[in-house]
């Protein structure tokens, strides 16, 4: 394959581009939808059902359905389906019963509705910063978690964040730990699935995720108190919450809760059923591409993959992140190059371009001035400027996939025989 590599003139330069068609994703339609889950939507249509609580029981409904099919996936006591994962973070931190105005930890390299959950939920975000792998660096959450409540592990991108790690200088403090595992759906480690090491775990089901349900979330926990909790505050609103705990009878002090509409629908209840009943396909389809990737990739001098931080796991191959070594003008150059070869890259530090995954544009964060915060974590800014972030949906056929390496490569060859090109 490499041999056919023409790395005369980029065609940021007017030379012929590696792709002429566009790069799949998720947002262009690239999705798993087939007959099982057309058949699925028909039946909630046929049945004129269309809420999660009615006069059936929780078995009976697809979101039920789903949910319980849920704790047998990811071997955990308790599953709730909600609208999104924002949602599901928002509840964990709201059942945990901590003050008004908590402080919480998140990474300074996550989804903007990680810190945006906190804040619904009435809470403080506290950034920490990353390493130069774009894990949470440790030191750094050494050093501020007196201040913290809460912390909220993410998964960023497939990979695994030091989880084993956080959770025992937390234990430490006391604090409990939510992960963020929307960016994650499906991965283990040490055989034990992401988002149920710590007390509770969300996750999204929105439209580029592992399972697709176009908006949608759930959270997973072992604490049936937590769970309750978050039952109620979700929308099981009067008795409602009894189809989740049958055997639980409150006071009338669960009145006291108040009641978001988070729940889920039927509608997208039945589709996450029938997508979760081929996640697994899907999760090996991306592992497959991303480690044929990787295998081409492992050479290059001047670009090379994000490392996992534990070396037993490999990230769930939704995306590539490739680290230039170089300057943050360099990874933006590089990646307009690969745009140019036909191939969906983004240079996380590129200022001329929004990124709701970099800390520096939450600008609801900081009421003065955005350069306060930037100067207190100008680790991480400079760490995730040096990115760039490619899509691998698992649609990608063999062909896409070896034209995405041809470009990487030919670019590669071209920056490493030039300087100064950002």
């Amino acid at each position: 394959m490499t041999e056919n590599i023409n790395t005369e003139q980029l065609a940021l330069y007017g030379g012929m581009p590696t792709r002429k068609v566009p790069w799949p994703a998720y947002t262009k339609g690239h999705v798993f939808i087939d007959d099982q889950d057309a058949e699925m939507l028909q039946d909630v249509i046929k049945s004129k059902r269309l809420f999660r609580y009615d006069d059936r029981p929780l078995s009976e409904t697809k979101t039920g359905q789903f949910e319980h099919a849920l704790t047998q996936y990811f071997n955990v006591k308790y599953a709730l389906a909600v609208s999104s994962g924002t949602a599901a973070l928002a509840l964990s931190l709201m059942a945990l019963d901590l003050p008004k105005g908590a402080v919480i930890g998140c990474p300074t390299y996550t989804f903007t509705a990680t810190p945006s959950a906190i804040l619904l939920a009435g809470m403080e975000p506290l950034l920490i910063n990353v390493d130069e792998d774009l894990h949470i660096d440790l030191n750094d959450l050494e050093n501020k978690i007196a201040k913290m409540q809460a912390m909220i592990v993410v998964h960023m991108r497939g990979f695994a964040a030091p989880i084993t790690d956080i959770i025992a200088i937390c234990q430490k403090y006391s604090i409990p730990v939510i992960e963020d595992a929307v960016p994650v759906l499906g991965a283990q480690l040490m055989g034990k699935h992401l988002g149920t090491f710590g007390v509770a775990g969300a996750f999204s089901t929105q439209s580029d995720k592992s399972l697709n349900t176009g908006e949608g979330g759930f959270l997973l926990t072992d604490d049936e108190a937590l769970y309750l909790k978050a039952v109620i505050l979700s929308g099981a609103y009067e008795d409602n919450y009894q189809k989740h705990c049958p055997e639980q009878v409150l006071s009338p002090s669960h009145l006291a809760l108040p009641i978001y509409n988070f729940r889920l629908d039927e509608i997208r209840g039945a589709l996450s059923l029938s997508q979760l009943n081929k996640l697994d396909h899907r999760l090996q389809r991306l592992d497959a591409n991303y480690r044929y990737l990787a295998s081409h990739l492992s050479a290059l001098n001047k670009v090379s993959l994000r490392a996992p931080h534990y070396s037993e796991q490999l990230p769930i191959g939704d995306n590539v992140l490739l680290k230039i070594h170089g300057s943050a003008e360099d990874a933006i150059w590089f990646a307009h190059a690969l745009c140019a070869e036909g191939i969906d890259a983004r240079a996380m530090g590129e200022k001329e371009r929004r990124n709701a995954r970099r800390f520096w544009n939450w600008e609801y964060l900081y009421h003065d001035t955005l350069l306060t915060a930037q100067e207190s974590l100008v680790q991480s800014q400079d760490y995730i400027s040096r990115y760039i972030d490619i899509p691998l949906s698992p649609t990608l056929t063999q062909q896409d996939i070896d034209e995405c390496i041809a470009a990487i490569l030919k670019v590669h060859e071209y920056y490493e025989s030039n300087e100064n090109l950002g």
